[in-house]
């Protein structure tokens, strides 16, 4: 893997955590957002170990995982886990635009990341927009 994408993924997935952490102490949360949230940390410990040992078996389950995490989020119920969620889907398209690729992957590989999966992705990030605006003028 290419030090420069594995800089870029710790980075984001510290900020992340931080957002989430920072969510969790702050916010009244309802159990499953709270849930939500130490899933997404437990995920992040194994995806530090993953990458740092550069196990490819384990980033791909984790690809996975972050997919059906997104999925899964659009039913929390605050805004600002919301937020990070459509953050994180913005982070993930740009990067696809930018780099022309999925930075966890090598250059030839293309697992999680493709033209079915980006309208996949555009959708998902229709719906929390939508969800968060619709939170949002609820409150």
């Amino acid at each position: 893997m290419i030090i420069a994408d594995k800089k870029k993924l710790y980075l984001l997935t510290v900020i992340l955590d931080l957002f989430l952490l920072y969510a969790l102490i702050t916010n009244n949360l309802c159990n499953k957002d709270k849930i939500f949230i130490f899933i997404v940390l437990t995920t992040h410990l194994t995806f530090f170990y993953s990458l740092y040992i550069e196990n490819k078996k384990i980033l791909d389950l984790l690809h996975i995982m972050l997919f059906l995490l997104l999925l899964f989020g659009i039913f929390l119920e605050n805004i600002y886990l919301l937020s990070i969620c459509l953050f994180l889907l913005f982070i993930i398209q740009a990067l696809w635009i930018y780099e022309n690729r999925c930075i966890l992957n090598e250059k030839e590989y293309t697992f999680g990341y493709g033209k079915q999966l980006s309208i996949s992705v555009l959708l998902l990030t229709i719906i929390y927009s939508i969800k968060i605006g619709l939170t949002f003028n609820n409150t």
